[in-house]
């Protein structure tokens, strides 16, 4: 059993219980001895821990400078490390900031791990390890929708200007063959934890498009997760490395061009028996092998090796 103290807020802006606390369930599900803490911690609240993991939120403008003051506080012998849970690439304009902040603080830092692998972090950090997000089970402890409850087409979360403008082509061209509802930063609505489920419930098809061309790095979103594990089958732009997680006619449809992406659409709507096994075998598998749980094992089996 390992002594973890997680630096985390508790809470995100929407009320939702962050990654943070999230990973610290997992850990105390494998059996280690979790407290939490934030940005604010004080000198004597840090001893005693075999290690400090910290969370994206310790980045921000007015908190980066704490991160220099915890490695200076912490016991000599405790892991020190930030697990990321965004892009942070300065191909992207408005993750620039991060970017910044992410230099001032990986020198303080015995271990970086990010779910954001277009970008080199790992000839900056000390110790470096690529982990996707996981999900919670419990955010999707919920049964999925029989065909009458699907009222539309496809389903799209996230963004769609700016980095991520080219996914807009794509969108309109689904729109042109197929009823097509959109979540996220660039429209009215939003959706999270139960509300995420609930969204996917609605959608036959769930389209979770391929990273920025500006990205020469294989990544993708941590949103494959999420919407895998709603039991609505995906089609999604393929990444190198992909396949490693999810197989292509089995568990997702992959596409690498929007004419594709939509004869994939076009496939799981004309066969619903085959939709219905896609999107179930995918949430199995998701619920199984992409928890936060399997995550936080890999990670201390990284750290501590």
């Amino acid at each position: 059993m390992k002594s973890i103290l997680i630096l985390t807020d508790r809470l995100d802006n929407r009320g939702n219980p962050t990654n943070g606390m999230k990973v610290g369930k997992a850990l105390r599900k494998l059996g280690q001895r979790v407290s939490y803490g934030d940005h604010t911690v004080k000198a004597e609240k840090l001893k005693g821990f075999d290690l400090i993991l910290a969370f994206g939120t310790l980045l921000y403008p007015d908190r980066v400078k704490h991160v220099s003051r915890i490695a200076k506080e912490k016991r000599n012998g405790t892991i020190f490390a930030l697990w990321y849970f965004d892009a942070c690439n300065p191909a992207f304009k408005h993750s620039r900031y991060k970017c910044k902040a992410m230099r001032e603080a990986i020198p303080h830092l015995d271990w970086l791990i990010m779910t954001d692998h277009s970008y080199a972090w790992e000839n900056y950090a000390k110790n470096f390890l690529h982990l996707m997000q996981g999900v919670d089970p419990d955010d999707f402890d919920l049964t999925p929708s029989g065909p009458e409850g699907r009222k539309y087409d496809v389903i799209f979360t996230g963004g769609f200007k700016g980095a991520f403008q080219e996914r807009e082509a794509m969108l309109a061209e689904i729109k042109k063959r197929f009823s097509l509802r959109v979540y996220g930063r660039n429209s009215d609505r939003r959706v999270y934890g139960a509300s995420f489920f609930k969204a996917h419930q609605r959608a036959r098809v769930a389209f979770v498009p391929p990273p920025p061309s500006a990205v020469a790095r294989n990544y993708w979103s941590n949103r494959i997760y999420l919407a895998a594990a709603t039991g609505t089958p995906c089609v999604v732009g393929y990444v190198e490395g992909l396949d490693k997680h999810y197989t292509n006619g089995k568990d997702v449809m992959f596409f690498d061009n929007a004419n594709i992406a939509c004869e994939s659409i076009r496939f799981l709507l004309d066969n619903p028996d085959r939709r219905k096994e896609i999107g179930l075998t995918a949430r199995a598998w998701t619920l199984r092998d992409h928890t936060y749980t399997a995550r936080a094992k890999t990670l201390m089996g990284a750290i501590f090796a």
